[in-house]
């Protein structure tokens, strides 16, 4: 006969034969009389607990039999084989991370030619292209908090641009933490994690880090050098408009393309104080995990001139953002 669904109904019958073991009655399945079969095992008192109060004669009570797990006791999982060198020589390879703010797949290697992006293709033309991996939540902290734990936004409780995710899960294991625990030394700089959503923003999470993470180089007007101010200030006044450093912050919205050095602006700062580390961890001769996180293109919409220089504005395709994504949170696309 059919093997019985673990999931369906069963009822009390009043004059089926006892199996042997606890004084329960023998639960028989609702089906068609050719496959009644008596269940081949015993019940125990955890599985089938009879009713508290004595039920009147005739009274159907309803059961479901325990699932197959409890049938059989499942053997024990084999020891795990030892993971495989993380080389073929067994050295531990150094890992440079690198984190670009708002950056959408606009790039030569996934098929966008409008745009000059030559070193990033090099480097995918060597590596591996994801053409399926998704924002995971479509603000800045709580995206970068899920994908350095590896939990999804809801698991890490970061769904804000204000909550410490170590308050949240204190116990959780960020991704440049498991390096540091397993030899490496672990360095960053830059925006790798939202400050907002980490113990403050000098260390960035203590926990990742092996020596001091450097800040250096936020989208805060503190780090472009003074030359790059003046020539900043002067260029949109000279545009008509009003500009005060003071009440400028990272989400400013405005073009401009400064006749400066890379190095004046925030994420050539970085880049410096990337190549900095890279030659200081180097020198180690230790295994570093290295995180580098770079401002742009997230607004304010500035870079030198000379990067301005390369497109014609007439001639760049228009993106029509006046849509909804499929199945989306409603919170993809707004007006901010």
């Amino acid at each position: 006969s059919p093997p019985l669904s673990p999931a369906a109904p069963y009822w009390i019958s009043g004059n089926e034969p006892k199996l042997p073991g606890p004084s329960f009655k023998v639960l028989k399945p609702t089906a068609p009389p050719s496959l009644l079969t008596p269940p081949p095992f015993r019940l125990s008192s955890s599985q089938l607990q009879p009713p508290k109060t004595p039920l009147p004669p005739h009274h159907v009570r309803v059961y479901r039999f325990p699932s197959m797990a409890h049938r059989t006791p499942r053997p024990p999982p084999p020891s795990p084989s030892p993971p495989p060198p993380l080389s073929p020589s067994g050295v531990k390879p150094n890992v440079l991370f690198l984190a670009i703010d708002d950056l959408a797949p606009v790039l030569g290697c996934y098929g966008e030619h409008s745009v000059h992006t030559p070193n990033i293709d090099s480097l995918a033309g060597s590596g591996t292209v994801f053409s399926r991996a998704y924002c995971n939540w479509p603000v800045c902290g709580p995206s970068r908090a899920s994908l350095m734990t590896s939990l999804r936004p809801e698991a890490v409780g970061v769904m804000d641009l204000s909550t410490d995710f170590r308050l949240k899960e204190p116990n959780v294991l960020s991704l440049p933490q498991h390096f540091k625990n397993h030899g490496y030394t672990t360095a960053g700089a830059g925006k790798i994690y939202d400050t907002r959503n980490v113990d403050n923003a000098h260390d960035c999470d203590r926990p990742s880090w092996s020596i001091q993470f450097d800040t250096y180089g936020s989208s805060s007007p503190k780090h472009i050098s003074s030359e790059a101010k003046a020539r900043i200030k002067r260029e949109i006044q000279n545009q008509g408009n009003r500009f005060n450093f003071k009440h400028w912050g990272p989400n400013a919205s405005f073009e401009l393309a400064p006749e400066c050095e890379e190095t004046d602006l925030p994420d050539g700062q970085i880049a410096e104080v990337g190549l900095a580390l890279m030659r200081r961890l180097a020198a180690a001769r230790q295994p570093f995990f290295l995180a580098i996180g770079f401002n742009k293109p997230h607004l304010p919409f500035w870079a030198p001139k000379q990067y301005w220089d390369m497109y014609d504005p007439d001639s760049l395709p228009q993106v029509d953002s006046n849509y909804n994504v499929m199945h989306d949170s409603g919170w993809v696309v707004h007006d901010s």
